[in-house]
Formats: structure tokens, C-alpha cells, sequence
């Protein structure tokens, strides 16, 4: 795992230069998009990069990392409608290069096999951004899950449920759709994103901790190209 530990002000430039690098030398790059708090410097570079000509995603393949279920189609704080706001609509994404899991289907374990399948028939991931959950989840990949599991609907572990309250749910849902670590883990390359100090323990226990399906984050370490990026806030309890 390559750690990166970089100041609040240039975080958001160093994630968007390993961004634009996969875009630039890259035909068609299949690219995992999360929500949260951590890729939001990130978005807003590469949307003022897009405004100023200095970037294009118009040959980017769109894939959501996760979805809440409970939610009906449009709500605002779906991932998907969160990340049209963030990223997609405020750049030259073409809508249909965007694909996204629907927790809404008839049969969900049907859908979740698709979504997989269309990502191994066009090759596989190029880069997934990730981020770290307080509870070291991947994606909605939560404490238990195994590197082996696929895109599935999981039960959301009380932790995190607890932190999604600040998203303003009327009822926060109790399941999620996810993209499974395997999956995850056969991307070509991989950038996790977190910031600020209430990161710090997951972030060390990620680095320094046991390689454990309990500390989800932690299998990243497997990985052969995997860059750790870090604020300074978040990397504070890293042995130097």
C-alpha cells in the first residue's frame, strides 16, 4: 500500500492528478465513484478542472460504489442522485456511460450478478476510489465481509447507521447494495480516500492492524497498486 500524506489545501489536486492520469492514458477507464465526505475535495477539482478545460471524463465509464435501499428512485440522498450533483451533471460523463446499483428490482441477487458481469465484460475496473468507513467498511462491504464476496444487498452494521444520520434520513434504511470486495480487488488500481481526525484509528488500524475481514479496509493491503491518501488529520497516529 503506497500511503500519500498530503495537506488539507492539496488533497483534492493529488486525488484528481491519479484521476486524470487513468483518464488520460486510459481508451475506455471503468472507474468506481463513492459518496461521503472524504471524495468531495476531489469532485470539486476535477469539475473546476472540466470548467476551465483542463480535464475530460467524457470517455469514463461511471460505476456507483453502493446504494442505501429503503429509498425510492430520485430521492436526494441516494448515492446515485448525490453524485449527479457532485460530479456527474457538472461534467462531460455521457449519462449513458453512467451505471448505478438499483435496490428497487424484482430480484436484487439477479441484478447484482449483472451489474458484476457488466463490469467483467468490459474489462474489469481501471481505478476504484474508495473510502473508509469509521468501522473500516468498504463501500457498504461492512465488518465480516470476506475478499471473496461479490456485489449483494447487506444488512448496514450500527455504526454506520449512526454516522449516516447526518445525511438527514427520515428513517435511515437498515440494508444496502454494494460492489464486493472481490470485485473490488481484481480493479487494476486502487485510491482510497480519507480525511479528517476522526479517521485517525481506522486509518491505523488499516495500516497497522491485522489483515482482518473484520477491519474490511485492512484487505486493501493485498492489493499490488493501492494508494492511501491522507490529510494530515487522519494520518496523525501513522508511525512516521
Amino acid at each position: 500500500m503506497n500511503i500519500v500524506v498530503v495537506s488539507p489545501e492539496k488533497f483534492g489536486n493529488t486525488a484528481a492528478d491519479i484521476v486524470q492520469r487513468v483518464t488520460e492514458n486510459t481508451e475506455a477507464p471503468n472507474i468506481t465513484f463513492p459518496t461521503g465526505d472524504s471524495p468531495l475535495p476531489l469532485y470539486r477539482e476535477l469539475v473546476n478542472r472540466y470548467q476551465h478545460g483542463k480535464l475530460s471524463l467524457a470517455n469514463v465509464q461511471a460505476f456507483g460504489l453502493d446504494e442505501w435501499g429503503e429509498l425510492e428512485p430520485g430521492h436526494p440522498i441516494r448515492c446515485i442522485s448525490r453524485m449527479k450533483t457532485q460530479l456527474y451533471s457538472e461534467t462531460d460523463i455521457p449519462v449513458e456511460q453512467i451505471y448505478y446499483l438499483e435496490p428497487n428490482t424484482d430480484d436484487l441477487d439477479v441484478h447484482c450478478e449483472a451489474y458484476d458481469k457488466r463490469i467483467a465484460d468490459m474489462g474489469g475496473l481501471t481505478l476504484s476510489i474508495l473510502g473508509i468507513g469509521i468501522n473500516g467498511h468498504i463501500g457498504f462491504n461492512e465488518p465480516g465481509s470476506k475478499a471473496t464476496v461479490r456485489t449483494r444487498k447487506i444488512q448496514l452494521a450500527d455504526r454506520t447507521l449512526n454516522v449516516s444520520q447526518k445525511y438527514g434520513f427520515d428513517k435511515t434504511p437498515s440494508w444496502g447494495v454494494t460492489l464486493g470486495l472481490a470485485t473490488l480487488l481484481e480493479s487494476k488500481e486502487i485510491l482510497i480516500l480519507a480525511t479528517g481526525a476522526h479517521k485517525a484509528e481506522i486509518v491505523h488500524l488499516t495500516v497497522n492492524g491485522p489483515e482482518t475481514s473484520d477491519v474490511p479496509s485492512s484487505l486493501m493491503r493485498r492489493h499490488p497498486n493501492c494508494t492511501l491518501l491522507l490529510d494530515e488529520a487522519a494520518a496523525q497516529l501513522l508511525k512516521k
